[in-house]
């Protein structure tokens, strides 16, 4: 009678073939990784520290992400791999209109524009070459690391919130206070990123990783192990609403919303008492937490109390109605190719004379879609969307096509974010932003090809079984 060799292929699985372990080049870009997602998470953090690297600290990710998207190429692609690499490729030959336009004005501007809009998805790239096809262990360890981030950096951002506003802490790397950004008396803090906006960005990205962490771990025996996922969401919900931002819990909340819905669509709907219950100890972790550490909510709810005769939830709706329509009135006012790429970007007026005089002259643009629009004009913005859209929808068959519940119900969640971050998310000029997101389709490819080779193995046992 013959035998098949056996193992746990992923934490809490059932059994599948023994396949090969990570070879160094994979071990590599694994560390990576998570080497390139601690960066954008401490950031803000080193650069305060270290202000004199300031610089050097801003671009650092933008030359992790490169050398590990031409790391992963240089080597043997997945399939995955290389189906967004020729994403990638096709994005950046359409878009040469625009980078020409843009180099002619100012060639080092040109290339900072290009960065903005081609160079991230070699995130996914990596992401993809380093776990798979058989890597789920270590992708496990990534999931666990990043849950746990939560923890620190919500707790630095409670610690923030107690110190006066002139505190190193509490400031920019210039020294310049932040209390202008305070609320209800209590100050916006931004945790270990250099400011609000990018901790509510990883925030809205954490929606998925963690629910990815949540169903796809290893639920040990230990009162711990058990307690470990309800801690987590209570820091959650402590960093969302301590950054006084809409940006976080409206994200946040449009995000899980949009997850819980995809998953009733797909294999995830096996899943959904489960994903149901946790979202149900979030809402006692929120009452909570709203007791122990009733400071962390005074500048949201300060926020909320709407202001010139208009309620909280008409501002949010007429600011969405205004974002997502208003910027077609600027079409006839730019040029075809617009104005240069990367104008709008954080950083940019100091790198180029061109930048610096636009930005004096037009300002900062409200939307993504008018900063893309001001960019590259109504050639980018065609180009841009149909690419983002064409990523959400592809992503969205991914998870569908999930016949495993577990990997589904966390794709769901992943997809969200990308379906969300997608449509109306700033990916234009913001790095960190476009990080999480290609993070979150290189982890709904994985999951996919993980649950396409799990289930003709799973076939191929029951009927080795029968004929024993």
């Amino acid at each position: 009678m013959s035998s098949i060799v056996i193992r746990k292929s992923w934490p809490g699985e059932t059994p599948v073939e023994e396949k090969s372990r990570s070879n160094p080049h994979q071990k590599s870009l694994q560390r990576g990784i998570m080497a390139l997602l601690t960066l954008v998470i401490v950031e803000g953090l080193l650069r305060k520290i270290f202000p004199f690297l300031s610089i050097a600290l801003f671009f650092a990710k933008d030359f992790v992400v490169l050398y590990l998207g031409l790391k992963a190429s240089l080597g043997k692609l997945p399939k995955a791999g290389e189906r967004i690499l020729s994403w990638q490729i096709a994005l950046l030959v359409l878009m040469l209109p625009c980078i020409l336009d843009t180099t002619i004005r100012d060639p080092i501007l040109g290339v900072f524009g290009t960065k903005q809009y081609c160079l991230f998805p070699f995130v996914g790239v990596a992401f993809c070459a380093a776990y798979l096809p058989d890597q789920g262990r270590e992708l496990a360890k990534l999931l666990k690391f990043l849950a746990l981030s939560i923890v620190a950096t919500s707790a630095l951002a409670m610690l923030e919130s107690r110190l006066p506003p002139g505190h190193w802490l509490n400031t920019t790397p210039e020294g310049e206070s932040l209390a202008g950004f305070s609320a209800g008396g209590k100050l916006r803090v931004s945790s270990s990123f250099i400011f609000v906006a990018q901790y509510c960005m990883y925030l809205n990205g954490m929606v998925g990783i963690l629910a990815s962490f949540i169903m796809l771990r290893k639920v040990g025996r230990s009162f711990w192990h058990r307690l470990q996922p309800v801690i987590i969401i209570c820091f959650f919900i402590i960093g969302v609403f301590i950054t006084g931002s809409r940006t976080a819990v409206v994200g946040t909340l449009a995000i899980t919303v949009a997850g819980s819905t995809a998953l009733l669509f797909g294999s995830g709907a096996a899943k959904a008492v489960r994903i149901f219950m946790f979202l149900g100890v979030a809402f006692v972790g929120y009452l909570a937490m709203h007791v122990v550490f009733p400071d962390a909510f005074v500048a949201y709810e300060a926020r909320t109390q709407g202001s010139g005769g208009v309620s909280h939830n008409q501002e949010i709706m007429e600011r969405i109605v205004k974002g997502l329509t208003t910027w077609t009135s600027a079409i006839k006012q730019t040029p075809v190719l617009g104005n240069g790429l990367g104008i709008q970007s954080n950083g940019s007026e100091r790198l180029s004379p061109w930048a610096a005089l636009m930005k004096e002259r037009w300002g900062w643009m409200e939307t993504d879609q008018h900063m893309a629009l001001f960019e590259g004009g109504i050639y980018l913005v065609t180009i841009w969307y149909s690419f983002r859209l064409f990523v959400v929808f592809y992503t969205g068959l991914c998870m569908l096509e999930m016949r495993d519940p577990l990997k589904a119900a966390s794709a769901a969640f992943c997809w969200a974010f990308v379906l969300v971050e997608g449509v109306v998310g700033t990916l234009t000029i913001q790095p960190p932003l476009t990080i999480w997101w290609w993070t979150s389709i290189g982890l709904i490819l994985c999951l996919r090809e993980y649950d396409k080779a799990y289930l003709p193995l799973k076939r191929g046992i029951q009927k080795h079984a029968r004929d024993l």
